[in-house]
């Protein structure tokens, strides 16, 4: 009788350490499945900043693109600026002489 009371307490350890440690590998797969969620997302995050990064290279590309373009134009306005004003001075000049001549006589 005492050895059957032995292995009944034997049985109900056993069952009561299956029963842990079926919660633990529980546990240990509630984690696993977490962290592959977590790296997933991490990854999505990831290639959403890198397509960002991307596309603002491109955009900075573009605008210092623009920028030289812009520069261009300036320099190209600026010296059309400076031969009209040349040539204002020119004709003020010439209608300056030719208003003096014309008073003169």
């Amino acid at each position: 009788m005492n050895s059957l009371i032995n292995m009944f307490y034997v049985l109900q350890a056993l069952d009561r350490n299956m029963s842990l440690s079926g919660q633990y590998l529980e546990e240990l797969s509630r984690r696993y499945k977490k962290q592959e969620e977590l790296g997933r997302a991490l990854n999505k995050s990831l290639a959403v900043l890198w397509e960002e990064t991307r596309r603002a290279r491109s955009r900075e590309q573009q605008a210092g693109n623009d920028l030289g373009s812009l520069r261009e134009q300036v320099h190209s306005l600026s010296a059309a600026v400076d031969m009209l004003l040349a040539e204002r001075n020119s004709w003020k000049h010439r209608i300056e002489v030719n208003f003096t001549k014309v008073f003169q006589t």
